[in-house]
Parts: C-alpha cells; sequence; structure tokens
C-alpha cells in the first residue's frame, strides 16, 4: 500500500506505450520512497546511449559487482518476462517481415535467371560465331560470367543510389504511423542494415554467376550450324 504525499502537478509527459500513458508518474526517487514508506529502491533502470552493447555491459555490470550484490538479477530490456508487450510486437513485426522478404528473394531468383537464360538464348548466334572463331567453351563461358558480373555490379550500385534517395525523402517526409499499442503515433524512420545488405548484392553475384554459366553450359553444347541458324529461340 502507497502513503499520500501532497505535490503538485507541474506537466504532462507521454510514456509512448498505451498501457503505461495513465499509470506513470514522473518524480524524484526521495518522493518515491516516502510514498512507498521505504528506504530502498526495489530496481534501477539503465539507459544506454548503444543498444548493440546491451549484453557485454549486462556482463561488465556483473563482473564489478562480483560478490557485493548476491541478490541483484540483471535483466535486459527485451526480456519477455520483463517487457511481453515490446518482445510480442517485435516478434510480430520479424514474422511479417521475414515474409515479405521470402516473397521479394523468391521473385528476384526467378527474375536474375530468367533474364540471364534470356539473354544468352538470344546471343546463341553470336556464342556459334564465337565457336567458329576458334574459341573454346570454357574461353566463352567465362566470358559471359564476367559481363553478366559486370551488369551485377552496374545494378547494384544503381539500385543502391536510388533506394538511398528512397529512404532519405521517407525519412525526410516524417510519415506518421500509428502501431497497436504506442501512444501518441510515431514517424516512419527507415534505418538500412550493412549486413542484410552485402547478403544482398552476394546473393546477386552469385545468381548472376549460377544462372549464366547454367545457361551458357547448355548453348555451348550444341552444334555450331545449330547455333548459327539460331533455330533454339
Amino acid at each position: 500500500m502507497m502513503s499520500a504525499l501532497d505535490g503538485e502537478v507541474v506537466a504532462i509527459y507521454n510514456t509512448g506505450v498505451t498501457e503505461t500513458n495513465n499509470a506513470a508518474v514522473l518524480t524524484s526517487l526521495s518522493h518515491l520512497q516516502k510514498l512507498y514508506d521505504t528506504p530502498n529502491a526495489t530496481f534501477y533502470s539503465i539507459w544506454l546511449k548503444n543498444p548493440r552493447k546491451l549484453h557485454e555491459t549486462m556482463e561488465e555490470i556483473r563482473t564489478k559487482l562480483g560478490d557485493t550484490a548476491s541478490g541483484l538479477d540483471i535483466y535486459p530490456w527485451d526480456n519477455e518476462d520483463m517487457s511481453p508487450f515490446y518482445t510480442g510486437t517485435m516478434q510480430f513485426l520479424y514474422t511479417m517481415i521475414g515474409f515479405i522478404s521470402v516473397v521479394l528473394a523468391t521473385v528476384i531468383v526467378f527474375s536474375v535467371f530468367n533474364a540471364a537464360t534470356m539473354t544468352v538464348i538470344e546471343r546463341s548466334q553470336e556464342i556459334g560465331m564465337m565457336r567458329s572463331l576458334g574459341f573454346t567453351r570454357t574461353r566463352i563461358r567465362r566470358l559471359f560470367v564476367q559481363e553478366m558480373l559486370v551488369l551485377a555490379l552496374m545494378s547494384i550500385v544503381f539500385g543502391g543510389f536510388v533506394g538511398g534517395i528512397g529512404i532519405w525523402g521517407v525519412n525526410r517526409a516524417q510519415i506518421p504511423i500509428n502501431p497497436p499499442g504506442v501512444a501518441g503515433g510515431m514517424a516512419l524512420v527507415l534505418e538500412p542494415n550493412a549486413r542484410i545488405v552485402a547478403g544482398a548484392a552476394l546473393l546477386i553475384f552469385l545468381l548472376s554467376i549460377l544462372t549464366t554459366l547454367v545457361a551458357v553450359r547448355s548453348i555451348v553444347k550444341r552444334k555450331i550450324a545449330v547455333l548459327l541458324m539460331g533455330t533454339q529461340r
């Protein structure tokens, strides 16, 4: 049970979460200790400037405290028991983003495969001419792979430039969104992940090499006369 104290409301603030927006108070530690009639504190919250060092900071605190605080428990802010609303919301978002990513990845795979295959098939007469001039199958495959890698690199650079402009435009526009449970809404902010971008670029390179090799390998095996006639289109 809390005791009663006289006080003065000097401002109204937004906690950002609907569950706590009408049930939270910001005051001094001494006032809270008087309300609960105790000289102690149940828990302390530590604000980290860099959230990526969360677990590293937890281990550092445990090491410094050692045996002096044997009854002390340390919980991260993303712990499900401490923040069920946050963890539930993030799990939903990760699931939705994962599904969309799988769909986009499937579309990209088929698009790259189709583009590489059609390019090689449409240039079958060129392959036949190269074969007639003495180019080996290995040399032809290497030339097509090099060409596809250059095109993939240009596409990645151009796509990254356009994507960067799009991200800048969205962040600049300050588009308001109202996620469930967030009091007052928030602005949509896009923050690119370097690891995901690098992984996507590597995937494009690997797909370009694989699809080009498969397509060229099936074409260069055919007879030179058939290639020059272009009958396999």
